[in-house]
């Protein structure tokens, strides 16, 4: 009895050894014996469902259907050494997934194997090749997701797919072909590099690690919109191509930066920077119209170099207004953006003689030269009463607020709207903002004035003033002042009406005898041909007072009506008692004669309000007290 219960023990240890209806031993070879699922024993020769380390091979016509969750394999080898071929296909539920640790291959034979993935199954594995020439291998992964994994540097088989993720670690996968994905694109970690070969997405691309672009042309070919995403551990990561293909009449949109080596192909749809920097190192060409272009509706912008023999155009917009650009003397590498709207020198939005778009250039790379811009609207972007006919280019460096600087004479637009106006930057600045934008000779942008000075000597105050361009000015009116809020003119000075260089003006106020001692205050009031009118900052001197021969008081001060004037004289000669204005126009004098403590009353009721001067004029010197009329 004992002996008998040993050699059942021993014979049931022994069919676990074999492990029929279990698995091989690590590493065993396992052949498929007939056509059926992969979880299923008598698919396999000797009723084994491989593992992880077991190396596969189906062939004879056979098919293997994926229908498990975990169905894993060290390789697979498809077909054998005649016309026998084998097949991998996927169960239409639960979400099938097989893992291969290294590749899946096809064997020496002659026979047409094929991989067939369906909607929610996962195929991962190292590689899937057939000596490199893949004509005995037929794959639809036009459905499902094929994970190309980390064991070594291998190539993607050249195929059409629906979601493809490079999980490689440290290794590259390199495309043996051109390869279509209509799904995601997804590079999780090691490097894709596409060689020389086509890359056509109809879905998202996401590059968390490494995308290289050889020589090769990537797609974006939808009607559906697509992104343009990766980041790293510190943050997002530029994804440089080599030729970029834009064919989306739905858009496509960066979340990351790009980076375009060679050619950017703009054919059909909106390329949508968002935050992003889009950086072209070669050519940009424009295939479609204005439904084709590089949207700026963030802080993103578009870096390319601009030729300085032919000009180079920019086609971006916030709604399309490319902006053409002309460096003088060599070529040079421009940061650009365009938004809606412009705005004044305080930052108010202008409503009228403008265009409603304002550019924004920025010279990155390059020397300091002149740059011609030339910019181009729509007639829907103009704003009320804007003049094409007597329009101009203007710029500033600051925004929204800034005055604007005219960087040409007003004259006729170009084109047929769209239109085109040009100007140009003297001595472009390296790293300095310059907001563009264009209006006309009847609108609010004022004359740019670049210096104002007033300085005193010898009772007179010399005014000199300087500015670096004109748009539409008729003239200068000097206005002064003795306490900087009661203004009076005093003289006008011609324009230059329309003028891009720099224009020098100077005044000189003769103070002797109309003004006391004290501070003076100058403005200048500049007016527009169509009377707009802007003022310029204030500017004062001190004034020296004389050494008097008699003193003057007055009283009530303000007044509006009676003044009292008191003097004292000092000797019994001739004297005149005076009002002048703050322009040195005598209003009122009277020759009074004594010696002593002297007194007038004087009735100012018929004066206009503002500031006067009383004063006491002598043989010796002119004695003047400030009144101010209410």
């Amino acid at each position: 009895m004992i002996l008998a219960l040993i050699a059942v023990f021993s014979f049931v240890f022994n069919i676990g050894n074999i492990r029929t209806g279990f698995s091989a031993p690590a590493g065993a070879n396992i052949t498929c014996a007939q056509s059926g699922n992969w979880n299923s024993t008598s698919t396999w020769t000797g009723g084994v469902v491989p593992t992880s380390a077991d190396v596969v091979t189906i062939s004879d016509g056979r098919t293997v259907t994926v229908n498990a969750t975990d169905a894993a394999c060290s390789s697979i080898t498809l077909g054998g050494t005649g016309t026998g071929a084998g097949s991998i296909t996927f169960a239409s539920s639960g979400s099938p997934v097989l893992t291969v640790t290294n590749n899946i291959s096809t064997s020496t034979g002659t026979g047409i194997s094929t991989i067939t993935l369906v909607s929610g199954a996962t195929l991962s594995a190292n590689s899937i090749v057939n000596g490199g020439a893949h004509t005995n291998l037929t794959c639809d992964f036009s459905t499902g997701t094929v994970i190309y994994s980390s064991s070594g540097s291998t190539t993607i088989f050249a195929a059409t797919y629906d979601n493809l993720t490079i999980a490689a670690g440290s290794n590259k996968k390199t495309l043996a072909g051109t390869t279509t994905v209509t799904g995601t694109l997804t590079i999780s970690s090691g490097a894709l590099i596409q060689s020389s070969f086509t890359l056509d997405l109809k879905g998202n691309f996401i590059n968390n690690s490494t995308f290289s672009g050889g020589t090769g042309t990537t797609i974006f070919d939808n009607n559906s919109a697509q992104t343009i995403s990766g980041s790293g551990p510190w943050g997002p990561i530029t994804q440089t191509f080599y030729n970029l293909y834009i064919n989306n009449s739905s858009g496509v949109t960066l979340s990351a930066p790009v980076s375009v080596s060679h050619t950017l192909v703009l054919e059909s749809g909106i390329l949508t920077l968002g935050s992003n920097k889009l950086t072209v190192t070669g050519m940009i060409y424009v295939v479609g119209s204005a439904t084709s272009y590089i949207e700026t509706n963030s802080t993103g912008v578009l870096e390319m170099t601009a030729s300085h023999s032919t000009g180079t155009v920019f086609p971006i917009g916030d709604g399309y207004n490319p902006i053409t650009i002309q460096p003088a003397t060599a070529d040079a590498t421009f940061d650009v953006s365009v938004s809606d709207g412009v705005t004044d020198k305080l930052g108010a939005a202008i409503s009228s003689h403008s265009v409603g778009v304002t550019w924004k250039v920025v010279l990155t790379s390059g020397s300091a030269q002149n740059v011609t811009v030339t910019p181009e609207w729509f007639s829907g972007d103009e704003l009320t009463s804007f003049s094409r006919a007597t329009s101009y280019v203007a710029s500033r460096t600051t925004s929204p607020t800034g005055t604007w600087g005219p960087l040409s004479v007003a004259g006729a637009a170009s084109g047929s709207n769209p239109y085109t106006q040009s100007g140009t930057i003297s001595s472009m600045a390296l790293s300095t903002n310059y907001y563009i934008g264009v209006g006309d000779n009847v609108g609010a942008l004022p004359v740019t004035l670049i210096s104002f000075e007033a300085n005193y000597e010898n009772n007179q105050v010399n005014l000199n003033w300087a500015t670096a361009s004109e748009i539409n000015n008729h003239y200068f009116e000097i206005e002064r002042s003795t306490d900087g809020q009661i203004w009076q003119g005093i003289s006008k000075i011609d324009g230059h009406g329309n003028s891009t260089e720099q224009q020098d003006y100077s005044y000189t106020d003769d103070l002797a005898g109309i003004v006391p001692a004290g501070d003076i205050y100058y403005r200048l009031h500049q007016v527009d041909f169509n009377g707009a009118a802007t003022y310029s900052m204030i500017r004062s001197v001190s004034v020296n007072a004389p050494a008097p021969s008699s003193s003057i008081t007055v009283y009530p001060n303000p007044t509006s009506r009676e003044l009292n004037v008191n003097w004292n004289s000092e000797d019994n000669g001739n004297a005149m008692l005076r009002i002048v204005n703050i322009s040195g126009a005598t209003l009122y004098s009277e020759n009074v004669t004594g010696i002593g403590t002297m007194h007038k009353q004087l009735d100012l009721s018929a004066y206009k309000s503002g500031t006067y001067f009383v004063q006491i004029v002598t043989d010796k010197n002119t004695n003047s007290q400030t009144v101010i009329k209410k």
